[in-house]
């Protein structure tokens, strides 16, 4: 905690005894001190200021109002309706009218919560929060360099740590409300829900109530309402310990946060359909970074919004520090985590990674797709005068005697039992085997295009070909196979 926020703290005995008028001056001159400390608000910044009608958006237009012309900045009143009461349409005109008022423009937007909720699989809390700073941001970017003022105070800072303390959560969670964050201001940090109240009363300001907060129905009330009385009574300063040690929780955090970005850039990678993490430096780092790498690497993937929990994040270390090289879980918003070898993939689920058969009878030349996200496969007869044998690997390209490997043939995913005769040699092999040593992942096989011929197998895409079919020097015609890989998953795993 910085020294003039604790200044700010312990004035607080002095201003209870202030007249009105002094108490009005001194809120105002205690916002103004913390918009400049923070650079809240540079002049002629938009701010973007979220008014729910309740008395502390009520007091912070108040406030912001009135130290408009020192600021050289302009406000722009935004109210959200959350429909969720029958009678919330009057906090959107009371809004509306107390932004009139002060010669304030004001925007406001109807959103049924309750269905986004339902569809989002979130808390009501949870959504409203969702949809009040999704509209907030899309006012902001009518206003380039803008901000977003929001009226937290302190009171909201410590009940959120209480809350986050009981229900469990890391140094990011218990740091407590910060001033800044982004484009996103909150010049009431340091103010207490007291001195809200008092200076609406002493400047004869009009607020709504939501009912809602009024009763025991949410653990935010609980803890408001319960709770904080009850240490209050107790320790009747614990608001400077606890605000001292939220601080400092925040700078180790922040400290914490840079380590790991580091880290996150040394070991991930973007790729089309993801994100792709690299064990190795992962084993090397300490286990708070890794864990806060992992955190990054979900939410850049699921979105901000996305209801990531300490089992998604133990289950990616655990496959992270296996033995087995080989791993998936399923991840919130259709995401999974797939561990292939020395690389772990976060990336939406795919429908061809299921373990559904894949089958395509090859009736004659042409190219082919192998499945909505294999590989193409182009079929070609040539005489055999003008094939050079040797200019194929056997994996990407193929020679076969046509006659021998005659149309119609069949390409298949992998099958339990399923043997093939690799040229050269004699013998036979489990093609399940082959796909292990090449480090095939196992949600990619079923990718692998197998070409067969009856019960033979002619060739494992992108690996070898089979002993069948030969060119020899009898050949008459060829038949050339290729894979090419363009704007499909290969079988490593990888968007090619």
């Amino acid at each position: 905690m910085g020294k003039a926020q604790e200044e700010r703290l312990t004035s607080k005995e002095a201003a209870v005894s202030m007249a009105p008028s002094d108490r009005i001056y001194h809120l105002h001159q205690s916002v103004k001190s913390i918009i400049s400390a923070h650079k809240m608000i540079l002049p002629g910044t938009t701010v973007v200021l979220g008014v729910s009608g309740g008395p502390d958006s009520v007091a912070l237009m108040h406030v912001l109002h009135a130290l408009k012309s020192d600021l050289r900045c302009s406000i722009h009143v935004a109210h959200l309706d959350h429909a969720l009461r029958s009678d919330s349409r009057a906090d959107a005109e009371f809004t509306f009218q107390a932004a009139e008022r002060l010669d304030l423009p004001c925007s406001i937007r109807r959103e049924d919560v309750r269905t986004l909720a339902a569809n989002l699989s979130m808390s009501l809390e949870e959504a409203g929060r969702k949809a009040r700073y999704d509209y907030f941001r899309e006012l902001l970017r009518k206003f380039p360099g803008g901000r977003i003022a929001t009226a937290h105070h302190l009171d909201d800072t410590i009940e959120t740590f209480f809350l986050r303390i009981l229900r469990g959560s890391s140094l990011q969670g218990i740091q407590g409300i910060r001033p800044v964050h982004g484009a996103i201001i909150r010049p009431f940090a340091h103010t207490t829900r007291s001195e809200v109240l008092e200076y609406l009363e002493d400047a004869g300001i009009q607020y709504r109530i939501d009912p809602t907060n009024l009763t025991i129905s949410a653990d935010r009330n609980f803890i408001r309402h319960d709770i904080i009385p009850a240490v209050q009574k107790r320790f009747p300063q614990y608001r400077k310990p606890l605000a001292r040690t939220m601080e400092l929780i925040g700078q180790e955090d922040r400290f914490i946060s840079r380590q790991a970005s580091e880290l996150f850039n040394r070991a991930v990678r973007s790729t089309d359909s993801g994100l792709t993490l690299s064990i190795e430096p992962l084993w090397q780092a300490d286990e708070v970074l890794v864990a806060r790498v992992i955190i990054l690497a979900l939410y850049e993937t699921a979105g901000p919004y996305a209801r990531i929990g300490r089992v998604h994040v133990e289950s990616m270390k655990q496959m992270i520090y296996s033995e087995n090289p080989s791993g998936r879980i399923s991840l919130p918003n259709r995401l999974e985590a797939v561990r292939n070898y020395a690389e772990l993939r976060i990336a939406r689920k795919e429908s061809t990674f299921q373990d559904s058969r894949l089958e395509t009878e090859i009736p004659g030349p042409g190219t082919y797709q192998f499945g909505a996200a294999g590989p193409k496969i182009s079929f070609e007869i040539i005489p055999a005068e003008l094939v050079d044998v040797n200019s194929a690997d056997g994996a990407e390209t193929a020679f076969f005697d046509a006659e021998q490997a005659a149309f119609p043939v069949v390409l298949r995913s992998v099958l339990p039992g399923d043997r093939c005769r690799p040229w050269p040699g004699k013998g036979s092999r489990k093609i399940k085997s082959i796909l292990i040593d090449a480090k095939i992942p196992r949600h990619m096989r079923k990718l692998v295009p197998l070409l067969f011929k009856g019960d033979e197998c002619l060739w494992i895409g992108g690996l070898r070909r089979g002993n069948a079919a030969p060119v020899t020097d009898t050949t008459q015609t060829v038949l050339k196979v290729m894979l090419t890989r363009e704007g499909c998953f290969d079988t490593s795993g990888r968007s090619g």
